[in-house]
């Protein structure tokens, strides 16, 4: 069976990266699903088939219809406009509970049961669905097959949280454990969805809906949150408040409310509601919609819509759509159109040693790592050598020989031995820096660089490595790098994600680089070439850009006069990280191209 190696967040890497699969979190597992309306088998036969690394996906999110007639012709605009799955807004029946409840659950699954087999429905608890008794929550669970009411799901490059009906703003427990979802979605867009508004133009009371900036709100614009929906007021409602898009989408069939609350709109909001009664004192008609560029049109008659969700990307739309008609209402991108700034990483060769003698620090020194640091290096290339009694050392060669005052070689060496030695300076002098072992070395980092390192021991020490890193805690700050073997992507794949640090492999043909894929769910790849990319590494890199896969390259090498020339070809390609010998030169060389 193949297993994911996920990226885990590291400091610098402030890329979009993806995750390519669906996992839900607190919905209970343990008991087999045989429930035709759960969503999690059909979102793994959604994943089986749009395969690793989605960065495009189609979503709707409706809710409230309470078992209303319009709720059929609301379902079938969202089965024509064929998404990948669908998320509610909650309020799908009057009553969850008791001999009611069961009532309108058999009306949803008459009315709904069809879509809800065809497509996967992620839900929300909402207050209808509390009311009725003591089993609303079993019958709930009992049909959508969810146990939780505050749970989250995976794909592709979104992360989706839901949030229960009772306000957690001032549950300390309930909002750590949201935050902890919010922090591990890592670099992915988050859309949070839930029943209760923040935000409201429609009928709600203020003790209700505040209105006003919460504790949940904060962590919403805290953890960078795409969009939130809601339901409960039976309008439609998109603002932006902060960075944080909120968008109600309630009008999937119950009877639609007055915009009593016009007055908390601000710039830019676009809203759909019944006309407030001092409205409609001067109006002929009943509804309106208020665009977000202030227009308003009359609707004489109840609209019932669903919202349309499309990611891609970076880039997340939204179309509110009337069911009837298939008229879009409301357009718009809700995430930052403001074109990004390019980012280059450097990893310094051996953390830059060019001037070690005057600055002190000699290669794969502890000396070296705040010199990379001070020079603003993002990441600390280096080797790993394994001693005779299983220690991890920092040393390029596998003999001591070159760089320090001793002789020998590293894997017939105890620690003891090569504690006894000094590093010495590119010039032969002896220096007062000692030989760093592994867990010395990456320590040292503070949280301000990231150590990329060459393995270069026998395989069968691999996992001695991963242990190492996991008990040290720094999984965040370790990237091994391996020459492509097959045995060893398998042998990697066998781990938790949780237990490795990030992975990066050096491929050289096209043929490696999709049997990589086909074993590990990679974030980034490695393409070693001293003077030319082949036509066929130029595939590789726009392959892997394409897919939102990070790559990484060196700086060519070439004489003083033209290697700038060969370095400006370079950075045209979406190459994320320069691993070069030459780091000073090359940031020189970025700053004048306003790259740093």
């Amino acid at each position: 069976m193949k297993k994911t190696v996920l990226k885990r967040s590291i400091l610098f890497l402030v890329l979009t990266l993806m995750l390519g699969g669906c996992a839900v979190k607190q919905a209970d597992q343990s008991t087999p699903v045989t429930n035709p309306y759960s969503p999690i088998p059909k979102m793994e036969l959604l994943k089986s088939k749009k395969g690793k690394n989605i960065t495009k996906m189609h979503f709707l999110v409706f809710g409230d219809s309470k078992g209303e007639e319009p709720f059929k012709e609301v379902l079938k605009r969202a089965d024509s406009l064929q998404p990948d799955f669908c998320l509610t807004t909650a309020d799908l029946v009057k009553k969850g509970g008791g001999e009611s409840g069961k009532i309108d659950y058999k009306k949803l699954d008459d009315d709904g049961g069809w879509f809800m087999k065809k497509y996967p429905m992620w839900p929300t608890v909402g207050n209808h669905e509390s009311y009725g008794g003591d089993d609303a929550m079993h019958n709930f669970s009992n049909f959508f097959g969810v146990n939780h009411d505050l749970y989250s799901f995976e794909y592709g490059n979104a992360k989706f949280i839901a949030l229960p009906w009772p306000k957690i703003k001032d549950n300390k427990e309930r909002l750590s454990l949201f935050e902890d979802e919010l922090k591990s979605a890592k670099g992915k867009h988050i859309f949070v969805f839930k029943h209760r508004p923040h935000y409201d133009v429609g009928s709600k009371k203020y003790e209700d809906v505040e209105g006003t900036e919460t504790a949940l709100t904060k962590l919403y614009d805290k953890y960078k949150v795409t969009a939130v929906f809601s339901g409960h007021d039976h309008i439609y409602y998109r603002t932006k408040r902060n960075a944080t898009s909120y968008i109600i989408s309630a009008g999937a069939g119950a009877k639609i409310y007055a915009l009593k609350r016009e007055k908390d709109a601000i710039e830019g909001d676009a809203y759909y509601g019944k006309r407030s009664k001092e409205d409609l004192k001067n109006s002929n008609t009943e509804y309106k919609f208020v665009a977000s560029d202030g227009t308003v049109t009359g609707i004489a008659k109840a609209m019932y819509y669903v919202l349309s969700v499309k990611v891609d990307g970076d880039n997340v739309s939204i179309e509110m759509i009337d069911s009837k008609t298939g008229k879009v209402w409301d357009k718009a991108t809700i995430t930052d159109q403001t074109p990004k700034k390019r980012t280059i990483l450097i990893a310094a060769h051996r953390g830059g040693y060019e001037n070690d003698y005057m600055d002190k620090a000699p290669e794969n020194s502890i000396a070296n790592i705040q010199n990379a640091i001070n020079h603003g290096f993002e990441i600390y290339e280096s080797d790993l050598q394994r001693t005779s009694d299983g220690k991890f050392i920092i040393m390029h060669d596998p003999t001591i020989d070159r760089t320090t005052n001793g002789v020998g070689e590293v894997a017939k060496m105890s620690s003891e031995e090569i504690r006894k030695y000094n590093l010495t300076y590119i010039n032969g002098e002896i220096s007062n820096e000692k030989i760093p072992f592994l867990a010395d070395f990456i320590s040292r980092g503070n949280g301000k660089i990231i150590f990329k390192i060459d393995f270069k021991p026998e395989l069968k020490y691999l996992d001695d490595l991963i242990e190492e890193i996991k008990e040290l805690g720094l999984q965040d700050r370790v990237i091994l790098r391996f020459k492509y073997k097959k045995e060893i992507a398998e042998d990697l794949a066998k781990f938790n994600s949780e237990e490795l640090p990030s992975i990066l492999f050096r491929v050289k043909t096209l043929k490696q680089y999709n049997e990589l894929k086909s074993i590990l769910n990679i974030k980034m790849i490695s393409i070693f070439e001293k003077k030319e990319f082949s036509p066929e590494q130029l595939q590789i890199i726009d392959m892997a850009s394409k897919e939102n896969i990070i790559v990484e390259a060196h700086t060519f090498n070439n004489n003083k006069k033209n290697r700038e020339d060969f370095w400006e070809e370079q950075i045209k390609l979406p190459i994320t990280i320069f691993h070069t010998n030459k780091p000073i030169l090359f940031q020189e060389f970025l700053i004048k191209k306003k790259l740093r």
